[in-house]
C-alpha cells in the first residue's frame, strides 16, 4: 500500500509528500526484516534446543540400557551356577518356594546325583570333573521339557522341579534323561570315562516345606544308589499311604 501511495503521490508531483511516505515505508521494511531474522534466529534456538534435548534423551537412554543390561548380568550372576550355567541354589530355592505357595500347584521334585564323581576327579583331574558336570548340565537342560526347572544344589546333586506332573510321568521324564547322560560319548573327553546318574523323585504335598519335599527325594535318591546307581527311584504314592496305615511292627 505504501508503495502503491508513493506512486501515486510521485505521479501528482507531491514529491515532499512521496518522500515522507517512501521513507516510512523503508522504516517499515526494516522493521519486517528485523521481525523475520528475529523469528528466525528463534526457530534455529528451538530446533538446536531440539536436538539437544534429542541426544540427552538418547543418551539417557543409552545409559538406561547399559544400567538394564548390568542389572541383567547382575541378576544372572546372582542367580545362575557359574560352572553349568544353570540357575544356583538360590533360584531353585525361589522356583520352589512359589510352587509351594500356591495350593493348587501340582508337581515333581527330583535329585540327580553322579555316580562315583570322586573316581572320576581322583582318576582323570578337577579339570575333566568340571567338564563332566558342564555336560551333565546341558544334557538335563536339553533333555527336560518347556517349564520344567534344572538347577545345581551343589558338588554333583542337581534338583528338577517339574510341574504338572505325577510320579509316573517324573518318573518317565528323568529316565530319558538317565538314559541320554549314560548314552553320552563320553570317551571323547577322556578314553574309556563313563558316566552314569542316580535319581530319586518325590511328588509334592500340600504340608511341603523346602525341606521336607527335598528330604523325601533325597531319600529315592538313596534307595536308588543301595540297589546299584544309574537308575531312577520314586516312592508311589499308595505305597507311602500303606506305610502310613500299617501298625507298627512289635519289638
Amino acid at each position: 500500500l505504501l508503495q502503491e501511495l508513493v506512486s501515486a503521490q510521485e505521479a501528482s508531483s507531491d514529491h515532499r509528500s512521496a518522500l515522507a511516505t517512501f521513507r516510512e515505508m523503508h522504516t517499515y521494511t526494516l522493521q519486517q526484516r528485523d521481525i523475520a531474522t528475529e523469528r528466525r534466529a528463534l526457530l534455529l534456538n528451538a530446533r538446536m534446543a531440539l536436538d539437544r534435548a534429542r541426544q540427552s534423551a538418547e543418551l539417557e537412554r543409552l545409559r538406561a540400557d547399559r544400567l538394564q543390561q548390568r542389572n541383567t548380568i547382575l541378576t544372572h550372576e546372582a542367580n545362575a551356577d557359574a560352572l553349568t550355567g544353570l540357575p544356583n541354589r538360590r533360584a531353585l530355592e525361589q522356583a520352589l518356594a512359589s510352587l509351594l505357595a500356591d495350593p493348587s500347584a501340582h508337581f515333581s521334585c527330583a535329585i540327580a546325583d553322579l555316580d562315583h564323581f570322586k573316581r572320576i576327579n581322583d582318576s582323570w583331574s578337577h579339570l575333566v570333573g568340571d567338564e563332566v558336570l558342564r555336560r551333565i548340565g546341558a544334557l538335563l537342560h536339553a533333555g527336560l521339557r518347556p517349564g520344567d526347572v534344572v538347577a545345581r544344589f551343589g558338588g554333583e546333586e542337581f534338583v528338577i522341579l517339574l510341574p504338572g506332573t505325577s510320579l509316573v510321568e517324573a518318573t518317565a521324564v528323568t529316565e530319558r534323561v538317565r538314559q541320554a547322560i549314560e548314552a553320552a560319548p563320553w570317551s571323547d573327553l577322556q578314553p574309556g570315562l563313563t558316566v552314569t546318574i542316580s535319581i530319586g523323585i518325590a511328588q509334592a504335598k500340600q504340608a511341603d516345606g523346602f525341606d521336607t519335599l527335598l528330604a523325601r527325594a533325597d531319600t529315592q535318591l538313596y534307595a536308588a544308589k543301595s540297589l546299584g546307581r544309574n537308575r531312577v527311584c520314586a516312592t508311589p504314592p499308595s505305597d507311602e499311604r500303606r506305610r502310613r496305615s500299617a501298625p507298627p511292627k512289635q519289638p
